[in-house]
């Protein structure tokens, strides 16, 4: 056993990685080493699931559950509100189980994992938060390229050029997803037919799904109905391993002032599998509250992070706004290969909180303190 093979072994605590593929852990080292990303922000899983549910009417506690459990695949939070850093990234499986990062199309990854989200127990949160993870990076891992008509890649996003910067924005300008509320409920009565008929299987099984879908797996059914010539819409990775989205496009895809419209997209489609999950009024959903955060976040060409956490902090009616500072547990390997200044970062997103809170709410801070673990603003 190599140096490689011995480490992960040994470091790492998911038996589903490549132990013995000395070639893959040194592709994702030599990576690591590259381009330095940043693969931990909660504001698409954890924030956006958090305050979409909040805004929807469910239970603060239900809520909080949900937006752990959603989080969970890229951070572990506790109950001391620690946040540890995992790895899921790095493993093989879970990039195409959990990342969506297979090299399908987008909208037919966003049906499968929506309709498996709606046909799975509410009480069983941790496959349900692994679905919303799924889902909502069936939006975030949809590649750059799909529009672009250059190449980024092996580009973190501070060796960005502007004028790079600005081609990329350009070519997703007013690009959004296919609206999902309005295809629910006919997609319902088509499983709940099969799924009466042939078990919940159906939903698993591709030889069943053949026999009755016209010699079609239900992607390929899904492919067929809905990916015409003319979409491009393709998510990073392929079906193997792969270290394609922050390998390529390092940070970029993950901005939501990158894509505003697709973000968008996203957030109108998850409430509307909310609100069908769990029975609650999509009326009370607050758009106007996801367009103002985003039109700041272009303005200024800037993250989600400490933004979304401040909307959340108003929705709860807190006094306390917490910026989580990340950790990375020792026995991780790949982890501590991330040279990454998580201070600075939760740092340079309580910033932001406080620039934001002031702009659109007039709300001034009137005490930060910093823990290990956290910036806490006492923030009005």
């Amino acid at each position: 056993m190599n140096l490689y093979q011995l480490k992960l072994a040994e470091c790492l605590d998911d038996s589903n990685i490549l132990q013995e593929n000395q070639d893959y852990a040194e592709k994702v080292i030599e990576k690591l080493n590259k381009w330095k990303p940043i693969f931990y922000e909660t504001d698409g899983h954890y924030s956006t699931v958090y305050l979409v549910a909040l805004q929807l009417g469910m239970n603060e506690k239900q809520a909080l559950e949900l937006a752990k459990a959603t989080e969970a695949p890229d951070t572990d939070i506790d109950e001391a509100n620690t946040y540890d850093m995992d790895q899921t990234w790095a493993y093989i499986g879970d990039q195409q189980n959990i990342h969506s990062l297979n090299g399908g199309f987008h909208g037919v990854e966003e049906f499968l994992t929506a309709f498996k989200f709606l046909y799975t127990d509410k009480n069983d949160v941790y496959t349900l938060g692994k679905l919303l993870h799924r889902y909502g990076d069936t939006y975030a891992h949809t590649s750059l390229k799909n529009m672009l008509p250059i190449s980024v890649s092996d580009m973190h996003l501070n060796e960005v050029s502007q004028e790079t910067l600005n081609t990329v924005i350009d070519s997703w300008r007013n690009i959004s997803a296919m609206p999902i509320g309005d295809r629910i409920e006919p997609w319902i009565t088509f499983l709940n037919y099969y799924i009466n008929k042939y078990g919940e299987a159906f939903l698993a099984d591709k030889n069943i799904q053949r026999a009755v879908l016209e010699g079609r797996t239900l992607g390929e059914y899904l492919g067929y109905i809905y990916k015409q010539p003319t979409d491009k819409f393709v998510l990073y990775g392929n079906n193997t391993y792969t270290i394609d989205h922050g390998g390529s496009d390092g940070l970029l895809p993950d901005q939501v002032y990158i894509r505003p419209e697709w973000y968008k997209s996203y957030v109108k489609n998850l409430a509307s599998l909310l609100a069908t999950k769990y029975n609650l009024p999509l009326s009370n959903f607050n758009e106007k509250i996801f367009d103002q955060m985003v039109d700041y976040c272009v303005k200024n060409k800037c993250s989600m992070k400490g933004i979304i956490d401040y909307e959340i902090k108003r929705q709860l009616n807190l006094k306390i706004l917490l910026i989580p500072i990340f950790q990375r547990p020792f026995f991780r390997f790949f982890l501590n290969l991330d040279g990454n200044d998580y201070v600075k970062i939760a740092e340079d997103a309580s910033i932001r909180a406080q620039q934001y809170a002031y702009e659109y709410y007039k709300a001034v801070s009137t005490k930060t303190e910093r823990t290990t673990t956290a910036i806490l603003i006492d923030l009005d």
